[in-house]
C-alpha cells in the first residue's frame, strides 16, 4: 500500500502493520511517479517505496523477507509460553 497522503502513526497505518500489509504513507508525487503494474519493493521500516528495481535488489530484500519470516516463525513459538520477566515476575 503506497499513499501520499496519511502517516506512519496512523490508524490505518498501525492495522496495515499489525496485519503485515507492506504499506508507505505520504510519498509525494506517488500517482504521477509510480505506474500501475510496476513492480516495487516497499519498506515500511524506513518508509521508503524502490520503483522498477533490479535483480540483484530484489534478492536483497527477498533475504531480508526470508529472514524476517523466520525470526517471526521462531516468535510464535514462544506464544504459549508464561510471560515473566528476568527478576522471575
Amino acid at each position: 500500500m503506497v499513499t501520499e497522503h496519511g502517516s506512519p502513526y496512523s490508524h490505518v497505518a498501525i492495522l496495515a502493520s499489525s496485519l503485515g500489509i507492506p504499506a508507505v504513507f505520504g510519498v509525494r508525487l506517488a500517482q504521477r511517479l509510480l505506474s500501475e503494474g510496476e513492480t516495487l519493493v516497499l519498506d515500511g521500516r524506513l518508509g521508503v517505496v524502490y520503483a522498477d528495481p533490479d535483480e540483484a535488489f530484489l534478492n536483497h530484500y527477498h533475504e531480508i523477507q526470508r529472514i524476517t519470516s523466520g525470526f517471526r516463525r521462531a516468535l510464535e513459538g514462544t506464544r504459549h509460553l508464561p510471560s515473566h520477566s528476568i527478576d522471575g515476575k
